[in-house]
């Protein structure tokens, strides 16, 4: 095997792992299982680098004398396309999910804004605090964690 075919095979193989790890990331989004992701996402980058360090080889060494065997470049184009299909789909779920979280906490923080102007519960004299015109003594504190 020349070190074309061998550099060639290596991306391809590349190719396949990030193609199985996007999915695999598109699937947790979709179960709603994002907590999981942090050990695929590890692996995202460290394919990545692998992934543009192959390629980077594989263009540097252009040895005209040594050509890709042809079915190995007709796998390597099919697997790029499928890769470039899994990247956008991975982009648009990772996004979708991003703006599900915002809203969320969007809503959240509306709603908490909306109640903490709201006194529950009686003063010294037995009236309705809200309807005695008294404020909230205390804020409310809330913490929210924003990682996806």
């Amino acid at each position: 095997m020349t070190s074309r075919n061998k550099d060639a095979r290596e991306l391809l193989t590349l190719t396949t792992r990030l193609i199985d790890v996007l999915k695999g990331e598109i699937e947790l989004l979709r179960h709603m299982e994002p907590n999981r992701m942090q050990e695929l996402q590890r692996d995202k980058v460290v394919l990545a680098a692998a992934y543009e360090s192959a390629v980077m080889r594989l263009k540097s060494d252009m040895d005209e004398s040594q050509p890709v065997d042809p079915d190995l470049r007709n796998d390597l184009q099919a697997a790029t396309e499928v890769f470039h299909k899994a990247l956008r789909a991975n982009e648009r779920a990772l996004s979708a999910a991003r703006e599900t979280s915002q809203r969320l906490l969007n809503h959240i923080v509306a709603e908490v804004e909306r109640q903490s102007g709201q006194t529950a519960g009686y003063i010294a004299s037995g009236a309705v605090a809200s309807l005695a015109g008294v404020l909230p003594t205390a804020p409310l504190s809330i913490s929210l964690d924003q990682r996806l």
